[in-house]
């Protein structure tokens, strides 16, 4: 495993039976080398933006934007040159992008599947940055949250650890577990990176399946 696509993407809300891409961006990243190779963004063209106070995209802006088919080409071309994708929150970005480039790679999670050094399983971005004292210098456009990661990398590389094992751990087989815990217990299973479901009213986390024990609590499958 020599190169990841870090990829993320701006949408106009959160169902991707319904919402759309406003826009895409992707770096190509060397693991061996902890640097990256090359960089596209693009806004695609389309009408609305209902999450312009989320993302900062005039609506202006994507009137004459590039074509979704064009950005998403390009974005393949990546694709073929890399071997896994990398983004924060990655079940997010994977349901917006198109199937042929969701199922071209495995996708690792930077938000969930890979053990940082510093902060904890489900920290946003910009926490997981700062606690490697990476500097943030704008939050929520996609490519400067994949430049975010990159550096992120490139940090975590400068301590001395392997980004090819840090992402080969990261993609190991998982299962969603619950945590068993008390009302009163509740910031042991938050502190763990269980993330609380209010619809089944319960702690639950992806885990690797040699991890589903590891815990200061018990779990059981989801």
């Amino acid at each position: 495993m020599r190169r990841a696509l870090i990829i993320d993407v701006e949408t106009t809300g959160l169902d991707p039976a319904k919402d759309r891409v406003v826009e895409v961006g992707c770096i190509l990243f060397d693991l061996v080398h902890a640097a990256p190779v090359e960089s596209f963004a693009a806004l695609l063209a389309g009408e609305g933006n209902a999450a312009v106070e989320v993302n900062r995209i005039p609506e202006a802006l994507l009137t004459d934007a590039r074509a979704p088919g064009n950005a998403w080409q390009i974005v393949g071309g990546f694709a073929k040159r890399a071997d896994v994708f990398l983004a924060h929150r990655a079940d997010f970005d994977r349901s917006f992008v198109p199937p042929e480039l969701a199922n071209a790679k495995p996708w690792a999670c930077t938000k969930f599947h890979v053990e940082w050094p510093h902060g904890k399983t489900g920290d946003h971005l910009v926490h997981l940055a700062l606690a490697h004292g990476v500097g943030v210098v704008h939050a929520h456009r996609a490519l400067t949250d994949c430049d975010m990661i990159a550096r992120l990398l490139t940090r975590v590389h400068e301590m001395g650890h392997s980004l090819q094992t840090l992402i080969a751990r990261a993609l190991r087989p998982r299962v969603k577990v619950q945590a068993i815990v008390s009302y009163d217990d509740r910031e042991k299973a938050k502190a763990s990176g269980f993330q609380w479901d209010p619809a089944a009213r319960g702690w639950y986390r992806e885990v690797a399946q040699d991890e589903a024990q590891s815990f200061p609590f018990p779990t059981r499958p989801a």
